[in-house]
């Protein structure tokens, strides 16, 4: 007799694989489709969040140690050894795969390796090394993640035009980088490259960086990247590239020259990967590329979910989780639903810039009054030598409730979490100054802004 999963769940990255332990930890049946245990974690893990980051501490510490001599400490650098970043961010990604193979094993998860598609609303075909297999479900989550978005007329050869997952695997440093796309990938691969000793132009179509922030979180990160070097070109769209063998360029809307470099990343979004699960056959409804699920995660098949990229929510791996965890929670009985929105939306390029909540572009322009505290007015930013960059607060006129905040500056991204406690809590301006915050500390600086001008 076939057998029937209680659960088969399509993908393995931060929404697949850690529902996927959940519900194998309380007793399910739960068959995890992916490429195999080596991909655990998916792109967040091997090519996304993790990899980025591992590679962007070796640009902070080499970009530190150039700057020895402000702090008083003569030190010489030789030039970046890209190809030693590279292994060393390997072996941190096969340490995290090893903790989720652990993890797999221990709850007696099961993994399917191979690519899934649906034959039906319970039918799973599973094309892999050795073959099809066909999995049948009570439950199907779908979790498959994203990809790097491609630009029309612009084809990724992985020779001179890279996106980010081929430009993380580069062990030959390019002497000059053109980033094509100006949101958060792009800005933070411009901050490492520049930090590892390459020249880079930075493109964005929009008229400012991060679109999707307030215009002048995007001008502050504008001129600290280009302090630190990087060419930064905005409200230009791309109207060609061409490569040869030595070079590429890229030629700019309203610019007769092109812009010349040795590598070109395209890093202009990602696209989920929902193309050959064969979504049709499952009679699951779609918008766009996107999968359309309710407020509690389920597809137009109540008894199919999906989370993550491929629905239509920020493309973020700590959103990814959290919608991991709701979809857990239902599959077990509950009736939970999607809050609203307070997910911290962080970038590490150099400075950082985190923000969460809602944008000057979603608000009444009566409605709210914007407040700022400058870093330069923080001890302990002074004395760290990171001065640059604010702390900014949308706050509602007539309830002095935070309704948006962004960081830019140093360890934004830790600092942002306070705030989003505050916005998801409903925490006014006014409770936030009664909450003493340790001196010196970059922290300090909120507590300032609430003190002095809430």
């Amino acid at each position: 007799m076939e057998k029937i999963w209680d659960i088969v769940v399509l993908g393995g990255g931060p929404a697949g694989v850690m529902s996927a332990l959940q519900l194998a930890m309380r007793g399910k049946n739960v068959c995890l489709v992916e490429q195999g245990p080596h991909r655990l974690g998916g792109t967040c893990l091997h090519e996304g969040c993790m990899a980025t980051k591992s590679m962007l501490k070796t640009a902070e510490i080499y970009q530190s140690i150039r700057q020895a001599h402000e702090y008083g400490i003569e030190a010489s650098v030789a030039p970046l050894d890209l190809n030693c970043t590279v292994m060393r961010k390997n072996d941190h990604l096969k340490a995290l795969n090893s903790r989720l193979k652990q993890m797999a094993v221990k709850t007696g998860l099961h993994i399917e390796q191979g690519f899934g598609s649906f034959l039906s609303p319970t039918r799973i075909a599973v094309d892999g090394p050795a073959g099809r297999t066909e999995l049948q479900a009570n439950n199907i989550v779908i979790a498959t993640g994203s990809r790097p978005r491609e630009l029309a007329g612009v084809a990724i050869d992985g020779e001179r035009i890279l996106n980010s997952t081929q430009l993380l695997q580069q062990t030959q440093l390019p002497k000059r980088l053109l980033i094509i796309g100006g949101g958060a990938i792009g800005c933070e691969f411009a901050s490492m490259f520049q930090a590892f000793g390459s020249e880079v132009t930075l493109i964005e179509c929009a008229d400012h960086l991060l679109p999707r922030e307030d215009r002048d979180t995007g001008e502050t990160l504008q001129t600290s990247l280009e302090q630190r070097g990087i060419r930064v070109m905005t409200g230009r769209g791309v109207a060609a590239v061409q490569t040869n063998d030595t070079m590429a360029e890229v030629f700019l809307d309203g610019r007769s020259s092109p812009l010349e470099g040795d590598r070109i990343l395209v890093a202009v979004g990602r696209t989920p990967n929902t193309d050959s699960l064969n979504l049709a056959a499952a009679q699951i409804d779609c918008s766009d590329e996107f999968i359309v699920v309710n407020d509690r995660l389920q597809t137009s098949q109540p008894h199919i979910y999906a989370a993550g990229d491929v629905i239509n929510t920020m493309m973020l791996a700590h959103s990814a989780m959290q919608e991991g965890d709701l979809l857990v929670a239902n599959l077990l009985g509950a009736e939970k639903r999607l809050p609203a929105d307070t997910t911290p939306r962080v970038v590490y390029s150099f400075p950082q810039v985190a923000a969460v909540g809602i944008t000057e572009q979603e608000l009444a322009e009566d409605s709210y009054r914007a407040l700022f505290q400058p870093f330069t007015e923080s001890g302990k930013a002074l004395v760290d030598q990171r001065l640059e960059g604010h702390i900014k607060l949308l706050v509602d006129n007539t309830t002095n409730a935070i309704l948006g905040a962004t960081i830019i500056g140093d360890h934004a991204t830790e600092l942002i979490h306070e705030l989003a406690l505050a916005i998801s809590q409903d925490i006014s301006l006014g409770v936030l100054k009664d909450v003493v915050h340790a001196h010196p500390t970059l922290a300090e600086s909120i507590w300032d802004l609430a003190r002095h001008q809430g």
